[in-house]
């Protein structure tokens, strides 16, 4: 069986449009929510839980997705889904895609 990819996604005080996040967490897909934070330095991290992290409120999504690569580059999941979190709907759809997540018509 193939493995599942890695969700990653970036948040700053946007919690409301993390409401698809918790589907991940249901269907045991992999998955690092990076949470944004005013009073980190650049470059820090703080590890909240296996499947979130703080780091500092630097650039935008992007920021957080270079990040992660740089800092698991020798431990990068084979596949990873970098999505903001806002785009939920596109999330679900490469999960359903690679046959995952079963969308309703």
């Amino acid at each position: 069986m193939a493995t599942l990819p890695t969700v990653i996604s970036a948040s700053y005080n946007d919690s409301a449009r993390l409401g698809w996040w918790s589907q991940l967490e249901s269907l045991d897909i992999p998955h690092v929510l990076y949470h944004k934070d005013d009073t980190l330095a650049h470059g820090d991290e703080h590890v909240v839980s296996p499947t979130e992290r703080k780091i500092a409120n630097f650039g935008k999504s992007d920021y957080a997705f270079l990040h992660h690569i740089v800092n698991h580059y020798n431990d990068l999941a084979d596949h990873t889904i970098f999505v903001k979190a806002n785009w939920s709907f596109l999330a679900l759809c490469v999960l359903a895609l690679v046959g995952i997540v079963v969308m309703a018509t």
